[in-house]
């Protein structure tokens, strides 16, 4: 299965960690030693998800619940890549 394109960590930070009592700065050098917390990802299907059930005027079946999962992260899938597509704003200027 090909690997899925998360868009990163959703609210990136730069984390100090204390390591045998000195400051150790984290850095995209090693992206595993840092924590990243949810994925844009699976932010964009929560808020997807969220929209969704607002519309809804009853309790959904396992089936329905299982079907929004699904497209809820087709549409994330689909903001990432029209995220990517766009030209940067800081080139624009």
């Amino acid at each position: 299965m090909a690997e899925v394109n998360d868009g990163g960590p959703v609210f990136p930070q730069t984390y100090i960690a204390i390591a045998q009592g000195e400051n150790v700065t984290l850095d995209a050098t090693h992206p595993e030693d840092i924590p990243h917390g949810i994925s844009l990802r699976d932010w964009y299907a929560g808020r997807v998800t969220q929209a969704l059930l607002t519309h809804c005027t009853s309790y959904p079946t396992k089936a329905a619940i299982e079907h929004l999962a699904y497209r809820a992260y087709e549409i994330a899938d689909a903001m990432i890549a029209a995220r990517e597509e766009q030209p940067n704003q800081e080139d624009a200027q």
